[in-house]
């Protein structure tokens, strides 16, 4: 059965908190969609400006953390599933 799930954005002085969240049949599914979502920022360029270290916190309603996972993890499981590689794409632009 799908449940929402929120996906938080921070770093040590900053959270981003989603308060909308998105309906996942699991965690393993919403990890996937966590991955999807910071591809599609770090396309149209949101990450440029997210220096240092950032992590997505997977929560439920209730507050409860799920899994927190470093945005640099979810970037390269993505270069690996699609072999484009953001680092390479910087240091060529």
């Amino acid at each position: 059965m799908a449940q929402r799930f929120y996906f938080d954005l921070g770093n040590e002085r900053t959270t981003i908190r989603d308060d909308v969240g998105s309906r996942a049949d699991d965690l393993d599914d919403a990890v996937e969609q966590a991955q999807a979502v910071v591809e599609e920022m770090r396309r149209s360029g949101e990450l440029a400006s997210f220096l240092g270290d950032w992590w997505l916190t997977i929560r439920i309603a209730d507050g409860s953390v799920l899994a927190t996972i470093p945005v640099s993890s979810l970037l390269e499981a993505e270069e690996q599933r699609t072999g484009y590689s953001s680092r390479s794409a910087r240091l060529s632009s």
